[in-house]
């Protein structure tokens, strides 16, 4: 059976591929380049930056007409964090990965730091000797002044397999979420459920979950229980076995989707239509 820590060992001398988000959406974006995170590059646009008079005085200029067309414009800035899942980074298209299918099915900006390899405890280093970090400390190398209008937070399996206690797994994912919060104490965040490939999940994972479950609520998240969309199901998942393919992201986008929409009690078009909840 393939499992996804071993497919991630092959994986660690894949260069970081640079995900690129349109330069028309207003909030900005984020490149992944092959450096550390915290080499990555912002050009977010804090809107509380901007002089509040001349704010005013140009939406003053503007006819109705325009001030609506403005505001549509501005499209709430979502933080993705996660594994290789997340970043699509196996993906011929990286596009394709389902963070984006969603970020682009409820018109938000992508900012997506993920990185293959790691977990909520977990850190991998790739050939070159750079540390790809854990979730704790991908918040630490983040831009201090990064203000996004919500966080989504997946991935867990390479957290499986760990020589680590169940009680200090638990405590560690505990770490990530209190970190979280005291980053970003107002951001909604939302928190997929752990899940495998298509192949039977290990047995920890289980636990893995219902640790990232309880830590999420105590935390004041949004927690999306999506189940297990991979499962049996190869002909979702790429030839190494494990990475789910397009048709799989697309699977992953309308699970995660559906469980915003029972989790928020919104339908797709309110959630589309402002700042996420």
């Amino acid at each position: 059976m393939t499992t996804r820590r071993a497919t991630q060992k092959r994986r660690r001398s894949l260069t970081r591929l640079r995900i690129s988000v349109p330069a028309a959406l207003a909030v900005g974006a984020v490149l992944v380049t092959a450096s550390t995170l915290a080499s990555h590059q912002y050009t977010l646009q804090d809107p509380a930056a901007t002089d509040a008079s001349d704010a005013a005085q140009a939406r003053d200029e503007q006819s109705p007409d325009q001030q609506v067309t403005a505001a549509d414009s501005v499209s709430p800035s979502v933080l993705f964090i996660g594994d290789s899942y997340t970043s699509g980074e196996v993906l011929d298209d990286p596009d394709q990965r389902f963070t984006t299918l969603i970020s682009n099915e409820l018109g938000w900006q992508e900012d997506n730091v993920a990185l293959g390899g790691t977990g909520y405890f977990t850190q991998v280093v790739d050939d070159d000797g750079e540390v790809r970090p854990d979730y704790t400390n991908v918040l630490d190398e983040l831009p201090a002044d990064l203000a996004p209008d919500a966080i989504m937070v997946t991935g867990g399996g390479n957290d499986t397999g760990s020589d680590l206690s169940t009680a200090t797994q638990a405590t560690l994912i505990d770490d990530f979420f209190t970190s979280l919060r005291e980053r970003f104490p107002h951001t909604p965040v939302y928190v997929v459920s752990p899940f495998w490939n298509a192949s039977e999940e290990p047995a920890d994972l289980p636990g893995i979950r219902d640790d990232v479950r309880r830590s999420a609520l105590e935390a004041g998240a949004t927690y999306l229980d999506i189940g297990h969309p991979l499962e049996n199901r190869p002909e979702l998942v790429l030839g190494d076995g494990d990475h789910p393919n397009d048709w799989g992201n697309e699977v992953i986008a309308d699970d995660i989707l559906a469980a915003m929409q029972q989790a928020t009690g919104e339908d797709l078009a309110e959630l589309a239509s402002g700042t996420p909840v």
